[in-house]
């Protein structure tokens, strides 16, 4: 007999396999970077070979990939990863003057100092992310505003945290 899970359950399967997948593109991006030295190395070898018995022979080039890009698609995987909780973490950005402030950028830093999560404001100036257990900064950005960090720590089996 089949058992319905709930939305918040099949999302962290989704979150599981998703990690999983990561970790296999990890391994192959690492892989990647050892093929193509050993083409690099290769392709020096070849060269000099043919430079020393056929000196007006060319070689044709091989593609190759640049371990920059390689780096960079990693992390902008990392900073679009999917962080799942079971924490509603919420806020109202308002002026002194109680008006809401909309379209301030919301980034979210786990304890390492790194990004785990954009958001923005609404036209009500309000936001809100799912956040597991654990301690943050939040921090708003806007251009007509100087930046703003709030350090918070949820604790287990909370549902909701408002950002004030």
């Amino acid at each position: 007999m089949d058992r319905e899970i709930s939305a918040i359950d099949a999302i962290y399967q989704i979150f599981d396999k998703i990690n999983d997948l990561e970790k296999r593109i990890q391994v192959i991006d690492d892989n990647i970077k050892i093929l193509n030295n050993k083409i690099t190395k290769l392709n020096k070898n070849v060269s000099q070979e043919t430079s020393k018995s056929i000196p007006t022979a060319t070689t044709t080039p091989q593609p190759t990939f640049n371990d920059s890009d390689l780096a960079s698609t990693t992390q902008s995987r990392d900073a679009e990863r999917l962080l799942l909780g079971p924490t509603k973490v919420y806020g109202y950005i308002m002026t002194r003057a109680r008006q809401p402030i909309s379209d301030v950028i919301i980034n979210i830093f786990d304890s390492n100092k790194k990004l785990v999560k954009t958001n923005k404001t609404n036209s009500d100036g309000y936001w809100e992310s799912r956040l597991p257990a654990g301690s943050y900064v939040v921090e708003y950005i806007h251009s007509k505003f100087k930046p703003v960090n709030k350090e918070i720590d949820i604790a287990k089996n909370i549902k909701e945290y408002e950002v004030k």
